[in-house]
């Protein structure tokens, strides 16, 4: 249809936020602003019919053949877009005492909400 479902988050200790649970990229393409760690439901629907569309998306965006597993190596750099990606460390996977050391940079960009899902 032509309208916007909005996503919201209210875990413990995080804000409640309000959004669009669409946005368009650089590029003009439409990514979905969501995440199975922060997003707890679709505003409009019910929490059962809410649940199902939330567990389709994830179900879709966590294709292993949609999934890259990086192995670093000492002096790796890597880069990605993060306003389409859906990406976690695994620190669990590090070996004791280990260190994991991160610079990041981030752009600084105004976007759109895409139109209705």
């Amino acid at each position: 249809g032509g309208h916007h479902r909005k996503s919201f988050t209210g875990l413990v200790g995080r804000p409640e936020c309000v959004h669009e649970p669409t946005r368009l990229t650089g590029n003009g393409r439409q990514a979905l602003f969501l995440s199975p760690g922060y997003t707890a439901g679709l505003v409009g629907l019910p929490k059962e019919q809410s649940d199902y569309v939330l567990q389709r998306l994830w179900g879709l965006c966590f294709q292993s053949s949609r999934i890259l597993t990086y192995n670093w190596s000492v002096g790796d750099v890597i880069i990605w877009d993060n306003r389409s990606v859906v990406h976690r460390a695994k620190t669990l996977d590090l070996q004791p005492g280990a260190r994991r050391c991160m610079l990041r940079a981030s752009v600084m960009e105004s976007f759109q909400v895409a139109p209705g899902i």
